[in-house]
């Protein structure tokens, strides 16, 4: 495969020494016009050479030579049972010198699951099963420690690799379009639209399309319902792109990545049929409330201090930790005085409890 220098070394040639970058498939890929419709599809999914395609190849295009740059060894990434993206991830990484290991979620396991589970398990990757996210959280600092190669980390990605590094790969796409309207191959689209997975590629897009100086806007359609993923997330991921550029040496135009660069799919208003007013219901009388004088009224029980404060346990003021903004963050209470048997931090019995749910809270600051 012949080295050609990307679009974006072109555009921006300070960028050519400080963001190095890995040609893994011939370019451009194909747009082609679907009869009668006037939609012109971008075929991406023949982007790859590494059997594997799509548009996880091209962000592994920049994360690769990065990690290689940081002198890594291993990467750690994210995903379902099923996900593409690992699995490109642990074929390129493999063919280029680095190891794989990947923290997988549940899914709903169908034929297409277990043949990519097969697919994974032959690559070479390290698999660990954590079943949902809140896990994996708790598994992060085990999951860098067993994939650390001697003194190196392993490269952390986000699931997809939808990080400002992995957006350029769809930067990169942007500016290829804009090559092919150049060209003639294609006229300058109005819309561009791609599925929203991580963000990555929709950020990307918008970013690129605004460097190119193309009018198109981008529409996202998200597909998955286990991140946020509305158009402030991806404005700030294309600003995060956009600064990396800066960092390292590109001087850009002044551009608009402001949640309104991404346009929202058109959606059909459900039909207006005229109906009778309807009649709300007077509320049922409640009933009377009595209260018997000889019983006094029981004074509502403070929650006890925590055990940051328990030497104030006396004065039962509770207390927690908060951020610097006043922001509760984690309050771990004590049951005093007397306890139950949950743990042991600094040598009081305590009981791990959310702030949120206790009506009396302290808003002292560290």
């Amino acid at each position: 495969m012949s080295h050609v220098s990307p679009y974006l070394h072109r555009r921006l040639p300070a960028l050519a020494e400080t963001l190095p970058h890995l040609a893994l498939s011939e370019r451009p890929t194909p747009v082609r016009e679907l009869a009668g419709l006037g939609v012109w599809v971008k075929e991406d999914g023949a982007f790859g050479s590494g059997g594997w395609g799509g548009n996880k190849v091209r962000k592994l295009e920049w994360l690769i030579p990065d990690a290689r740059r940081r002198g890594r060894r291993s990467i750690l990434t994210f995903g379902g049972l099923g996900t593409n993206w690992g699995l490109a991830t642990a074929l390129y990484g493999r063919e280029h010198g680095l190891e794989t290991a990947l923290a997988l979620v549940d899914q709903p396991v169908d034929e297409h699951v277990r043949a990519q589970l097969a697919r994974l398990e032959a690559s070479g990757a390290r698999i660990h099963r954590t079943h949902t996210k809140a896990r994996t959280l708790a598994l992060l600092p085990w999951l860098i420690a067993r994939n650390a190669r001697g003194a190196h980390p392993p490269y952390l990605l986000p699931a997809g690799g939808s990080s400002a590094v992995g957006a350029l790969g769809y930067v990169e796409a942007a500016l290829e379009i804009a090559a092919q309207v150049e060209d003639g191959s294609l006229s300058e689209p109005a819309q561009v639209v791609v599925a929203v997975g991580t963000g990555g590629t929709a950020a990307g897009l918008a970013l690129g399309l605004q460097l190119a100086g193309l009018r198109t806007r981008v529409i996202g359609v998200v597909v998955n319902d286990q991140l946020r993923l509305d158009p402030p997330v991806l404005a700030r991921l294309a600003r995060r792109t956009a600064k990396l550029l800066e960092r390292r040496g590109a001087r850009l135009p002044r551009l608009r990545l402001e949640p309104d660069m991404l346009e929202r799919p058109a959606t059909r208003s459900a039909p207006v049929t005229a109906t009778a007013p309807r009649q709300r219901r007077a509320p049922l009388p409640s009933p009377p409330r009595t209260v018997s004088p000889s019983t006094p009224s029981t004074p509502r029980r403070r929650w006890p201090a925590c055990w940051r404060c328990a030497p104030r346990a006396a004065s039962a003021t509770p207390c927690c930790s908060s951020t610097p903004t006043g922001r509760v963050s984690v309050c771990t209470l004590a049951t005093w005085p007397r306890p139950r048997r949950h743990g042991f931090i600094s040598g009081l019995p305590q009981k791990t409890r959310s702030c949120s749910s206790k009506p009396a809270l302290c808003t002292r600051r560290r």
